[in-house]
């Protein structure tokens, strides 16, 4: 899990707050953020219980090599200039930036 996957969690919510929602302990989560991966049966529940702000894609890729791999039916997405799929959860925004997309 890169650098910045692990900025965008920590954007939406803390260790404990993800532990709670994934029922898991925040030592596990500690564990596998230090590791830079969740195990593959929590990608799905972590990525919901974020309410799809980061994709399960972002989380792992290659459990999920495909930019859309993962998301449930319906979720609605945006190519940013760059090619990069930029989730309607992300607030419109590039990543790594505070400017609005155009």
């Amino acid at each position: 899990m890169e650098a910045q996957i692990k900025n965008m969690l920590f954007g939406i919510t803390n260790r404990s707050e993800i532990a709670r929602r994934i029922k898991t302990s925040p030592q596990n989560v500690s564990s596998w953020l230090k590791k830079g991966k969740f195990p593959p049966y929590y990608v799905i529940p972590l990525c919901a219980a974020l309410d799809w702000g980061i994709t399960p894609h972002q989380v792992d890729p290659q459990l999920y090599p495909n930019a859309t791999d993962g998301l449930p039916p319906g979720q609605q997405h945006i190519e940013s200039d760059e090619g990069n799929l930029i989730h309607e959860n992300q607030h419109g925004r590039k990543q790594g930036t505070d400017r609005p997309r155009n």
